[in-house]
């Protein structure tokens, strides 16, 4: 008796796997052939869908690996995010391209957010070389600007819609100012133990995250883009990413408005429980 019910135990579990299974496929089928069915719309209106999602990131990492890679479509990429709402973005430039053509990625990010009708990108350079004085290279200010309008307005297929869009700031770091922020702040916490102001026990993650944000005040990205030929983090500051969704593609060549939308509905869609 005891093994017949068994038996139909296991053909009735088996068959309600079955049925979640099959309801899983039904509705991954309907939210493919709904963003599909978008993909036909122009390129702003779907940014402009975007912008509806069920959760959008406000600070977006990026990690460019290859060398080298196209500045403008790294500065598309950028007016891209400021379209959809993104606040904040940190740019892990590996190889340090951006910093060595400053005036070059200017100048293209500023020929696209002329074309764009969008105000002006605000991009931060961390220098490695002033790193005491956590100098910022401030470009992409204008100062004939009103900075209290903050609602621009562009036309989508003959339709205008209103957005307010918040100034975009950039961060772009390298590899060499996260490897000097990491020897300086356990240099700093070592120095604080040898005169005796804190104790080894008083090492806490709180304390290190403390000494970290004198070198990186930015907020943890909700989501990182990994631009390489393999999933890897590149040397991108590990202490930032504890909570950092993580999407990877191969190169930022060929990587256009329908391929980051693709991006924030996966962002939207992924389920974070946060450690629950």
């Amino acid at each position: 008796m005891a093994a017949i019910i068994s038996y139909f135990y296991k053909i009735a579990v088996n068959i309600l796997l079955f049925i979640i299974d099959l309801f899983s496929q039904i509705y991954h089928f309907f939210k493919t052939f709904q963003f599909k069915s978008s993909t036909t719309l122009s390129p702003l209106l779907q940014l402009f869908e975007a912008r509806k999602l069920s959760k959008v990131p406000n600070h977006l990492g990026i990690v460019i690996y290859e060398k080298p890679f196209m500045l403008p479509q790294l500065a598309q990429l950028l007016v891209s995010c400021s379209h959809v709402g993104i606040q904040t973005i940190t740019i892990f430039d590996y190889h340090d391209i951006l910093s060595k053509n400053m005036i070059i990625f200017e100048s293209t990010v500023n020929h696209f957010t002329l074309v764009g009708n969008l105000q002006p990108i605000k991009i931060n350079f961390c220098q490695s070389s002033s790193f005491q004085n956590m100098m910022y290279i401030k470009q992409n200010q204008n100062q004939n600007q009103n900075q209290d309008q903050d609602t621009i307005q562009f036309t989508l297929d003959k339709n205008e819609f209103k957005s307010k869009i918040k100034q975009l700031e950039v961060n772009v770091l390298n590899q060499f100012y996260s490897q000097k922020a990491f020897i300086e702040t356990t240099r700093s916490i070592c120095s604080q133990i040898q005169q005796k102001a804190i104790s080894s026990n008083d090492i806490t993650n709180d304390l290190v995250e403390k000494q970290f944000k004198q070198y990186f005040n930015f907020s943890d990205p909700e989501l990182l883009l990994i631009f390489g030929p393999f999933m890897s983090t590149y040397g991108y500051p590990p202490w930032s990413l504890r909570l950092t969704e993580m999407l990877h593609f191969k190169s930022l060549k060929g990587f256009g408005i329908r391929e980051f939308v693709c991006a924030l509905h996966a962002y939207a869609d992924c389920g974070q429980r946060f450690g629950t």
